[in-house]
């Protein structure tokens, strides 16, 4: 006989089954709230991440467009130079920055970049850090083939940018975000800028109230934890050894959350329309004397200085060559009674012996020191006295270290403007020379005897 229950149990098993009911209730509820503000903060990160990007994207542009500028506001000196930092936050670059060859961290100096105070979602200025070789102050060794001096890595550990030295980042920007962990942006009220402070001491005046640290790599210095002595990330910025930062996504959601930076970087990808900014204006510089020299010499030019594969190139001219480097000694030709030496301020520039490496020309048989008569050389199908080839950026095929690389031109020049074989001497038939869109750092840079494309 089956039991049956009475009605206070019947009472009580509903009153059990209703609580159960609103329990299950109660933790859906909870539940659907945890994935709905994971999905906002999910989003939120997302759209800070777009808002900060859309503000470095600014920055960036404006370094860039500085580079290209640079010649045109700065007599005597090449485009391709960028800014030192911000280091009081009054938005003017502070110079100079550094020893030769060292890289240099501070805020963006968004009043000489022509910008307004550039600020992130945070409310933040941006941070900026500027490779040694490209630094505007003191300036060195700047040429289409100098190297940045940072490696990015992403959060996994994995280098995004600079795994090659041809491959490392020129500049990094930052959107450096809210306070986290033990930040402290102290500020002496009277010693305010827009972005700062001018005293060193407060807490807004220090990269690392701004910038944090992942994985091992700290990005208000560049450092990486593992680094050996001498590596990449070894030593803090300033320093001429390369950096390290990192890029992490979705920051702000973290728990804890430790880490919000926001960076890009100005890679020599970035800077293709620099790098050709440099070759035109080398190249327009170099024609100009070449050509001053032909009308004091009745159309001739020196000869050049011949490619060695055994020692570096000693820039004395070579008698009988017409394909070379610019001499800078012109004893050859002037003891067949031409002008001993260039016009006067030419190739006495101060950022030429930087390039000089790089630039070659071909004579025409007729515009030698010893002429013969008859046209050989031509630019783009049309006969010209002299061809003016300036190299690129060295590519992925090319090494310019060594004697021997540096003797052989096709470290140098693309294939269809090399003349010949070995040092570059100029074989019988083969003095055909191109121009070129200049739409790859590496493309060679030509102009014939009337002018640069």
């Amino acid at each position: 006989m089956k039991n049956v229950p009475t009605d206070r149990q019947l009472e009580g098993w509903a009153t059990q089954r209703g609580a159960v009911l609103l329990l299950t209730a109660l933790i859906m509820m909870v539940s659907l709230s945890a994935l709905l503000l994971a999905g906002l903060n999910g989003a939120r990160s997302d759209s800070t991440q777009a808002e900060n990007l859309a503000v470095l994207k600014t920055a960036r542009e404006a370094l860039v467009g500085y580079a290209l500028s640079y010649a045109d506001l700065h007599a005597n000196r090449l485009p391709g130079h960028l800014p030192c930092p911000d280091t009081d936050g009054d938005g003017l670059a502070d110079s100079p920055c550094g020893a030769p060859g060292e890289s240099s961290i501070g805020r963006l100096p968004w009043q000489t970049l022509g910008l307004p105070p550039l600020r992130d979602i945070a409310g933040e200025c941006l941070w900026y850090v500027v490779s040694g070789a490209y630094k505007e102050d003191p300036a060195t060794g700047l040429s289409a083939d100098a190297d940045g001096q940072f490696l990015i890595y992403d959060a996994n550990g994995v280098v995004k940018l600079g795994n090659t030295p041809v491959d490392q980042a020129i500049a990094v920007i930052f959107a450096p975000g809210k306070v986290v962990q033990s930040q402290v942006r102290s500020l002496t009220p009277n010693r305010r800028t827009e972005c700062g402070s001018t005293r060193n001491a407060d807490g807004v005046s220090r990269a690392s109230n701004y910038l944090e640290d992942r994985n091992g790599i700290n990005n208000s210095v560049g450092t990486q934890s593992s680094a050996a002595p001498g590596t990449p990330g070894s030593a803090p910025i300033p320093a001429s050894i390369a950096a390290t930062f990192v890029a992490s996504p979705r920051f702000p959601e973290y728990d804890p959350p430790d880490f919000n930076d926001t960076l890009i970087w100005v890679s020599p990808a970035h800077f293709d329309r620099v790098y050709a900014r440099m070759q035109t204006w080398v190249g327009d510089q170099v024609r100009a004397c070449l050509q001053s020299y032909a009308l004091s010499n009745g159309g001739i030019y020196p000869w050049p200085a011949m490619l060695n594969s055994v020692s570096l190139p000693d820039y004395q001219d070579d008698s009988g060559e017409r394909f070379g480097r610019v001499a800078s000694d012109l004893t050859n030709t002037a003891a067949l009674g031409f002008d001993p030496a260039w016009p006067t301020s030419c190739f006495s520039w101060v950022w030429w012996n930087d390039w000089r490496e790089y630039v070659f020309y071909a004579l025409d048989q007729s515009a030698a020191p010893s002429a013969t008569s008859g046209a050989s050389v031509t630019v783009d199908g049309v006969a010209s006295t002299v061809a003016i080839l300036l190299a690129g950026r060295r590519g992925s095929a090319q090494s310019r270290s060594s004697n021997n690389e540096k003797g052989s031109i096709s470290n140098y020049l693309e294939s269809a403007n090399i003349p010949g074989p070995g040092a570059g001497q100029i074989p019988a038939g083969d003095e055909a020379f191109q121009t070129t869109t200049l739409t790859q750092p590496t493309d060679d840079y030509v102009c014939n005897a009337a002018a640069c494309p």
